[in-house]
């Protein structure tokens, strides 16, 4: 032991040589290789080792064979470890298991595993040292939802058992587990009518003859709504609706006065095939549109000519006295065109809806369709997730629905036609009387009631018989052509 003091100021520092230094000259470290008795290198010096992993997690199996996390379901996950030697004793033998750093580690079942203080994304599980031939480490290790998002994709697992023994095998050291991340919900799809039943009565009118939207026939309104009935929101939803415009003869059935009516989702808008809106203009009064031009009406007669042409399908019948118009895959009985409607970010438990408004053709049912009661018309429609691949339905059972239409006829008013005017008439028979004339005095001009005869002459004979006088026509031959007797 030594003692010293610190000198005051003024006095002489005291000698060193009593304290110990550091000689520069010196190896401050060195490295010595020791050598440990193994039992697995007795016979021949050499530990050789085998570990083989096992793991699987514990959701359920989707389709594709791949774990499924539900999100909004399931909170945790729980992986299930199996590590096995094979061979001879490994030394310093560990798991590491990589996983998405969303997830946080909760437990393991056997306490082995702990998570890195560097990096909270690897989990760390000692194995033993040595990890003892033909031995079994077991584990469940748990993780626990921290930030997964609805859109995440996937949650990966990369596990590798390492050790400083020599692997015979190392292809089995290591295991990669993916679980998809997927979100449910249930979009519902349905529909309101304005009226439980339409009627058709009036007057037959071709298309040349409406001026107004009032002529068409009567107002029909449907009225569809979606419901996502999920947890998530979806990104994109498409609804299709097949519009049912016209017979397979190609007269209408439902003239579609405008464009559809949207609200819900962040943002919407819809598709539809041109010429499909208002064809014939009428949603002004027949005469000038909005710029002042004339308008005109294009009838389509030529293309109901065509198709009167081919072989049409009747509609199907599904009592004595009521027709069905509807459009599918098999057999179509009208004809009708589709009408897309997409809505962006519908959120959860939100909906969205749409209102189609359209005329019902009277003139179609007053016409052709005479000695039927009912006549049904069906409109489909189908909604879809058209962005968002990680959304499964839970119930797509829903996601079609029919709308069915029952149109009956109106008997106590018959179709009639306009009475004509008390001066069309006469004129009409004074035309007639006229047209005879003219006949009649054509055909005296040509000698059509002169009688002709055969030259003739007639002589009156008295014949007296008692007291009874007869007279007869006897044939007298002229002189000139006959000169004989009798």
């Amino acid at each position: 032991m030594v003692n010293a003091t610190m000198p005051e100021p003024g006095e002489e520092v005291p000698s060193l040589s009593a304290f110990a230094i550091l000689d520069p000259h010196t190896i401050e470290t060195k490295v010595t290789l020791v050598k440990f008795k193994k039992r697995c290198d007795q016979d021949d010096g050499v530990c050789i080792t085998d570990l083989r992993v096992n793991a699987s997690l514990d959701l359920p199996i989707g389709r594709d064979g791949l774990p499924i996390f539900t999100y909004g379901i399931q909170s945790k996950i729980n992986m299930k470890l199996n590590v096995d030697n094979l061979l001879e004793d490994a030394y310093f033998a560990e798991v590491i298991i990589e996983k998405t750093d969303i997830l946080d580690f909760d437990t393991d079942s056997s306490g082995i595993c702990k998570q890195d203080e560097d990096n909270s994304a690897i989990i760390k599980c000692h194995l033993g040292n040595p990890f003892e031939e033909k031995d079994q480490k077991m584990t469940t290790l748990t993780f626990t939802n921290k930030e997964i998002k609805a859109n995440q994709g996937s949650l990966d697992f990369n596990i590798t058992a390492t050790t400083e023994t020599d692997d015979q095998n190392p292809a089995n050291n290591h295991k990669f587990l993916t679980a998809v991340v997927e979100s449910q919900t249930d979009l519902k799809l349905e529909y309101t009518k304005d009226k439980s039943q339409y009627e058709v009565s009036g007057q037959v009118r071709g298309e040349c003859a409406m001026e107004k939207l009032e002529m068409i026939g009567s107002f029909v309104q449907h009225n569809w709504t979606v419901i996502n009935d999920g947890l998530v929101e979806v990104p994109e939803i498409l609804v299709t609706i097949n519009f049912p415009y016209e017979t397979m003869s190609g007269k209408w059935l439902l003239y579609l006065t405008e464009m559809p009516i949207l609200s819900g989702g962040s943002s919407s808008y819809c598709v539809l095939p041109q010429n499909s809106v208002d064809v014939l203009n009428l949603t002004h009064p027949r005469g000038k549109d909005d710029n002042g031009n004339v308008k005109t009406c294009f009838p389509r007669e030529t293309r109901r000519k065509r198709r009167e042409a081919e072989v049409l399908p009747t509609p199907q019948a599904q009592s004595k006295k009521t027709l069905q118009f509807k459009c599918n895959s098999t057999v179509s009985t009208a004809r009708c065109f589709p009408i897309k409607c997409y809505f962006r970010n519908v959120e959860s438990k939100g909906s969205t809806k749409i209102v189609i408004n359209s005329r019902l053709w009277n003139s179609t049912f007053l016409e052709d369709y005479v000695d039927e009661d009912v006549l049904q018309i069906q409109v489909q429609g189908v909604v879809e997730i058209s962005n968002g691949s990680y959304i499964k339905e839970k119930e797509p059972g829903n996601d079609m629905t029919l709308l069915t239409m029952d149109v009956y006829r109106d008997f106590t008013i018959s179709p009639t036609t306009p009475s004509l005017q008390w001066w069309i008439i006469l004129l009409a028979v004074i035309g007639g009387l006229l047209v005879l004339i003219l006949i009649i005095l054509c055909l005296w001009k040509c000698g059509f009631f002169e009688r002709k005869t055969m030259n003739y002459k007639y002589a009156t004979v008295e014949q007296k018989a008692g007291r009874k006088a007869k007279k007869d026509k006897t044939y007298m031959a002229d002189d000139i052509h006959y000169t004989g007797g009798f």
